[in-house]
């Protein structure tokens, strides 16, 4: 299967308020420069190895989303590129009590929830200092600039614009990892 820049299934544009075409590529890229180290001080190690602060055997990580769909697929996409365990929640208030009950790798959840959204998730994790250290990558299908300027100050790893192919899940996880 190809999940690359070109699979036509995945390239698809999003307008803003102009009216100009936005290639949601280009906006997870530019997401990747704004949350991440920039490419040029990675280490140059393979993207296939992983830090040790986000061991892919060791601890699991958490999805965070209200669609069943939306879970399997990010299970499968997860798990395509090494990650073997995996627990899923609907909600961001299932997600504070599993995180308080064990440790997560890393969190992947979603923007638009109830009762509580991905950015106030995300604020109240990082205001636990038990949690707060926690990698979190929120996930959205709106291309809003304010979201992820909110989601940048309020302290995510990663974001990304859905849909998207396992090479840029794969490329964001290892751009957190590298960061870490």
């Amino acid at each position: 299967v190809n999940h690359g820049k070109a699979a036509g299934p995945w390239r698809f544009r999003a307008f803003g308020s102009r009216g100009r075409g936005v290639d949601r590529y280009d906006l997870n890229e530019f997401c990747d420069r704004d949350l991440t180290t920039p490419m040029a001080q990675m280490s140059a190690q393979s993207s296939s190895e992983c830090a040790p602060s986000m061991s892919k055997s060791v601890s699991p990580v958490l999805i965070i989303d209200p669609h069943d769909v939306i879970t399997k697929a990010m299970s499968g996409m997860l798990a395509e590129i090494g990650w073997t365990k995996l627990e899923t929640v609907s909600n961001a208030v299932d997600a504070l009590e599993q995180l308080r009950k064990n440790a997560y790798a890393l969190v992947l959840t979603d923007w638009v929830m109830e009762p509580m959204d991905g950015l106030e998730f995300l604020r109240l994790l990082r205001a636990d200092a038990a949690l707060a250290a926690t990698p979190v990558m929120i996930v959205t299908a709106d291309p809003n600039p304010a979201h992820f300027i909110a989601a940048k100050e309020a302290g995510a790893n990663a974001y990304a614009l859905a849909p998207f192919s396992t090479d840029v899940l794969a490329a964001k996880l290892d751009r957190i990892a590298w960061a870490a």
